[in-house]
Parts: structure tokens; C-alpha cells; sequence
């Protein structure tokens, strides 16, 4: 099973950077300061890459190597292009069935949606770059592999995403308990579906929601407000995808 690669030291994360190599994050040391690692971090957000400020003793606990202030994530999936997820429908001959989640950064979650997505026949997931899990062992533990054999495509803004699908007549429904619609009652349309789930703790992000093209809620029976979002996601995606077969 492939696993997160750890480069650490100011030259070996240069070269990944340069190489190309898909970067996960890149954690900085906020007691180390120089020339050369502000140069490091100005390439790495330059190229969209998120780098994150931590106490020293972080990095002293993740390497057994002097890391000289700097360590990168390499992700051990190569990430796609929209277009890509897309052709995987194309070529299957079916409806386009995409999954975008915004700031679900809980590993377990993402990986139990990524399992679930991968069984159910999804055929990709959008995510940011900003305010997602880590595809790190957790994930990949988590989903029981299925995030290695996903199409992932992740983007610095997931407006850019909606727009696109759009363009592409994929309807985008965001999953919300605002919303007035039942799942149970939603007949998808010819062209595909993306639905967005969000973190348990933030929700959608309002201007996604504005966005959609819909808004469903799963109805609920019970007292407790609200589903964990791994169990909302294999709900939704279950239902979905056997609302998209019986309409093609």
C-alpha cells in the first residue's frame, strides 16, 4: 500500500517542489528563520501549496533527521483534472456522479466517504487545497485503500468547480438541513450530478450553496439534529446512485 512520503530539509523539499511532486503541505518550523526557508515558503505558496507555521518540537518528533526548520508531505495519489473525473463517466457510458466536499478535514470521515464513493461506482472527488484532510495513512487506512483507486481532483477554490460542472450540464446539489427538499423526493436529470457535503462543524460554505443548482436535506425522524457527515455522505450516495441508474 503506497503511504505518505516525509522529505525533509531545505534542499530535498526545493527539489520536490520543483520536481513536480504532488505536496500535500509543507509545516515550517516558527523558531527557525533564514533566507533560504523564506524563499522555500514563497515558491511553495506561490504554487498553491499550503504551508503551515508549527513549534519546533513538531517537527522534532516527525523526522529522525535533522529537518534544518522545514518537511513536506508528499500525497501518495496523483490528483486530476475535473475533465478527467469526467471522461471516467464518458467512457463508462454513464451519467457523471461527482462528489465535492468543502473543509471536511477529519480523516476518518474523508476516508469512510471515499470508501463509500469508490463502491457505489463514483466517479471522482473534488476537493480544495485548503481545509482538507490529508490523503495521509489515516485516509488510506480509513477508506480500506479505496482513496488509491479514486480520481481526485483538488483545486485552489471549489466556486471554480461549480462553475465547471456547470459548463459541463452536471447539476450541482448541495446537501444541507436548511434546505426544503427531501432526498427521497429528487428525480436527477439528464447530464449527471456533483452533490457538496460539508464538515460537521462549518457546513457548506453559504456561497457554494448559492451557487447550486438545487438544495436537498435527508429527512430525519428521530430527536438528534443532525447526521455524522460520513454516514450522511453513504446515504446520499447510495440513494443517488440508484436514482441515476433507473433514469438512464
Amino acid at each position: 500500500m503506497n503511504e505518505v512520503l516525509k522529505v525533509v530539509g531545505t534542499h530535498p523539499v526545493r527539489e520536490a517542489i520543483k520536481s513536480g511532486k504532488e505536496i500535500e503541505k509543507i509545516l515550517v518550523s516558527r523558531e527557525t528563520s533564514n533566507s533560504e526557508l523564506s524563499e522555500i515558503v514563497k515558491i511553495a505558496k506561490e504554487k498553491g501549496i499550503p504551508v503551515q507555521k508549527v513549534p519546533k518540537i513538531k517537527l522534532d518528533k516527525s523526522s529522525e533527521i535533522n529537518h534544518q526548520g522545514i518537511l513536506a508531505y508528499i500525497s501518495p495519489v496523483k490528483f486530476v483534472e475535473i475533465d478527467d473525473i469526467i471522461e471516467v463517466a464518458v467512457n463508462r457510458n454513464e451519467s457523471p456522479f461527482v462528489i465535492i466536499l468543502d473543509s471536511v478535514t477529519d480523516t476518518r470521515n474523508f476516508g469512510a466517504i471515499c470508501r463509500t464513493a469508490e463502491c457505489m461506482g463514483v466517479h471522482g472527488i473534488i476537493i480544495p487545497k485548503n481545509h482538507s484532510a490529508s490523503i495521509n495513512e489515516g485516509v488510506i487506512k480509513s477508506s480500506a485503500g479505496a482513496v488509491l483507486k479514486l480520481k481526485i481532483s483538488r483545486i485552489n477554490h471549489l466556486q471554480d468547480a461549480i462553475y465547471h460542472l456547470q459548463a459541463s450540464e452536471i447539476k450541482v446539489i448541495s446537501f444541507t438541513e436548511k434546505a426544503e427538499s427531501n432526498l427521497r423526493d429528487f428525480t436527477p436529470e439528464k447530464g449527471g450530478v456533483a452533490i457538496i457535503l460539508g464538515s460537521e462543524e462549518l457546513g457548506i460554505n453559504p456561497k457554494l450553496i448559492s451557487s447550486s443548482d438545487n438544495h436537498l436535506k435527508i429527512q430525519m425522524y428521530g430527536s438528534t439534529e443532525s447526521l455524522n457527515v460520513g454516514v450522511a455522505a453513504g446515504m446520499a450516495i447510495y440513494e443517488i446512485k440508484n436514482k441515476l441508474d433507473k433514469n438512464s
